[in-house]
């Protein structure tokens, strides 16, 4: 992607915000203009012919009498040599105040108002919008009056409240209203303003705005601590990865900011109140720290010396709006924490502006950037139109959501990409270790084994074999070597799963196979292999068609793990194992194509009994205790099964007198058996061996059972 391209792009959605801006902008002077406008005159406002359910909230703008106090009581009454001026509400108050007006760094204020022409059928209140005040006070000209004050204590020194709230009135016609208000101290660049003038309205809809703004920050609190805990999961999960924490603890923080920010839990007295207004402030500063460092770590950008100094710097400026005096509170807010918050934000967006722009930057990461700047930018707007116009929209809670929203769906869209992965890893890896296998150890995946991992239980084991495969393989070069065993094994693999058995290892050119179900599935699993692997072609440069060759025992097996830390496999080890491997290589000197032990043939069902034959006790190279063996002949010809079945009484009989040392009688029988069929690869095997005996005395058959040192 294209710089010129990138560009193009981000002055359309520059275009895009700046009307979305526009829209919110105009609906929210609609929203004003339906307001019943009135204006106050040198403090009084004569409100006569305002009907509450007709007219809707009466505005209560115009002019106010602005009294300056010394030392206000808790109640915000005001000494009585205070200086007055008039003060035009809604409107910004002046940074300096009437000299003498400063306590502690901080000024105190009142702004007085008197209603004349009140209904008295009506229950009224008045609701303050956006106010940094320490109570708000009616009183009627017959004495009655209700107050209500963010922090009953006289300590007024440190700004009480962000939030709306709405005051019950008495009922009467005329009353003097009084607002005292903490003004913060004259930091260069930062003036106090209301945005908007308090309004007069039925007392339950006064109280149904409150309880709706509280509300709303309730949610937004909880949707913070929702995504934080998602966070701190994910982090959990990776904890390699740092980002996910980081990014949870800026959510907790927002979540304590907004907790304060919008009265979530206004009505704590003090000194409830001056902690929670202290750790509100702290997390102004934490916000910026771990928001400029969440967006280094999520965009990857790189770590700068910049970055780190003013992410410690908001950190610092943190603890020392937690650790200062009391008095000076409010001047840690304006002096240390706007400022390092708001250079960490323009950071962060500076990093999320870069690495949209960048054009090695994946899909995932512009969004991300894109999530990071939209919120910032929304937040600005909202700053820039109260500072400058005195409308202020609430722009930046939604964009706390977008940010919100853009993360989880960052996050969520990075794990579903994790867990397809994984998922394909999983796919991948049974290739190389059964789930069977797995399964059996006790786990679910590969993460999870651990070398020395071993279980003991009974299975049927099947070796398989190609047959000439040196001999074939001498005429291919590598490449078709490695295409013909895959063709042999795509075939016969199918038939060792579709019988409840899985493929343990490949061997070269053989196969080891594992059932842990009935033998019988097992014998009817290698003659389907062996049907299989009669459809492939002989390969290039040779007429022989590949053929297997397949032994099967059953016993308890070892299934487990080999090797040393940094590389082992999954293995299985028995006598079972090694004796199947061994009857394997009987079909090679017998002559035939499948081949199992006594314990296997037991085990057969009615309809394989016909198509077995006992072919002797054999001791297998490498052991001395015998096992019986037994052909399996099922995908004979039909001449050749007719002649085995025919001719199983004569091969006994041959076996029989060749264990006891009658070679001469084995011979005459077996031969006869071989001039009947020339197929039959047992009698014939056994033909031979009679022969080479009938010299001697044969002392090893004496015993019931031939020693084999072949394997």
């Amino acid at each position: 992607m294209s710089v010129s391209r990138l560009g193009g792009r981000t002055l359309r959605l520059l275009v895009a915000v700046a009307m979305l801006g526009a829209c919110v902008l105009c609906i929210g002077c609609a929203r004003a203009s339906q307001h019943m406008v009135r204006e106050a005159v040198s403090g009084v406002l004569d409100v006569g012919d305002w009907e509450p359910h007709r007219d809707g909230a009466l505005p209560l703008q115009g002019e106010w009498v602005a009294a300056w106090g010394v030392q206000p009581d808790g109640l915000g009454a005001l000494d009585a040599s205070a200086p007055r001026t008039m003060f035009r509400m809604p409107d910004r108050v002046e940074s300096q105040a009437p000299a003498g007006s400063w306590v502690h760094g901080q000024g105190l204020v009142s702004f007085v108002l008197e209603l004349r022409g009140l209904p008295t059928d009506e229950s009224l209140a008045i609701h303050v919008p956006t106010l940094w005040s320490s109570a708000l006070r009616c009183r009627s000209s017959s004495g009655a009056e209700t107050v209500l004050a963010s922090s009953l204590t006289a300590d007024v020194r440190v700004v009480s409240s962000l939030a709306p709230y709405a005051l019950v009135l008495p009922r009467a016609a005329n009353l003097t209203c009084t607002l005292s208000y903490a003004v913060p101290p004259p930091v260069e660049g930062w003036r106090s303003f209301f945005s908007e003038a308090p309004s007069l309205s039925p007392a339950q809809a006064a109280l149904d705005r409150v309880s709706d703004h509280r509300a709303f920050y309730v949610a937004l609190c909880a949707f913070m601590v929702t995504l934080a805990s998602y966070m701190f999961v994910q982090w959990q999960a990776r904890r390699r990865a740092k980002a996910p924490l980081f990014v949870a603890v800026m959510f907790v923080v927002i979540a304590v900011w907004l907790a304060g920010y919008g009265a979530v839990f206004e009505g704590l007295v003090w000194p409830g109140f001056l902690l929670r207004r202290r750790i509100e402030y702290a997390a102004v500063s934490a916000i910026g720290a771990s928001a400029l460092w969440s967006t280094v770590l999520m965009l990857e950008r790189p770590r700068t010396w910049l970055a780190k100094a003013f992410a410690g710097l908001a950190l610092a400026a943190s603890l020392v709006t937690l650790l200062l005096p009391t008095r000076l509170v409010a001047w840690a807010l304006f002096a240390l924490v706007q400022p390092t918050t708001t250079i960490c934000l323009v950071l962060s967006m500076g990093y999320a502006a870069k690495a949209f722009i960048a054009p090695s930057s994946s899909r995932q990461v512009r969004i991300l950037a894109l999530g990071i700047v939209l919120p910032a930018a929304l937040g600005m707007v909202d700053v820039v139109l109260s500072r400058v116009a005195d409308v202020r929209l609430g722009l930046i809670s939604y964009g706390l959501v977008l940010l919100g929203f853009t993360i989880a769906l960052t996050f969520a869209r990075a794990n579903a990409a994790a867990h397809r992965a994984a998922e394909v890893f999983a796919d991948r890896s049974a290739c190389f270790v059964p789930q069977e296998f797995l399964n059996t150890l006790g786990h679910a995946d590969l993460t999870t084994v651990r070398l020395g991992d071993a279980r003991e239980r009974p299975m049927t084991v099947l070796f398989a074999d190609l047959r000439n495969f040196t001999a074939m393989s001498e005429h291919l070069t590598p490449a078709e070597t490695f295409a013909f065993l895959n063709d042999c094994f795509s075939r016969v693999g199918p038939p060792v799963r579709e019988h409840g058995g899985f493929v343990d290892k490949y061997i070269g050119d053989a196969i080891m196979a594992l059932f842990p179900a009935d033998p019988a599935q097992a014998v009817r699993a290698a003659l389907a292999m062996q049907k299989a692997i009669a459809d492939v072609r002989a390969p290039r440069g040779t007429d022989r068609r590949p053929a297997l060759g397949i032994g099967i025992h059953m016993g308890g097996v070892m299934m487990g793990t080999i090797g040393e830390e940094r590389r082992f496999e999954a293995t299985v080890i028995s006598d079972a194992v090694n004796l199947a491997a061994r009857l394997e290589g009987l079909t090679k000197q017998l002559g035939c194509g499948l081949v199992v032990s006594g314990a296997i043939a037991h085990e057969l069902p009615d309809d394989l009994v016909p198509h077995i034959r006992e072919l002797g006790r054999f001791a297998v190279k490498g052991k001395s205790e015998p096992v019986t063996v037994v052909e399996v002949f099922a995908l004979d010809s039909v001449e050749v099964r007719r002649h085995k079945y025919d001719t199983k009484v004569r091969f006994r009989r041959g076996v029989d007198a060749f264990m006891r040392g009658g070679y001469e009688e084995a011979t005459d029988a077996f031969g006869a058996i071989v001039d009947t069929c020339r197929e039959d690869g047992p009698a014939y095997w056994w033909f031979v061996r009679s022969i080479g005996e009938f010299a001697g005395d044969g002392p090893e058959s004496t015993r019931g059972f031939l020693q084999l040192d072949e394997k």
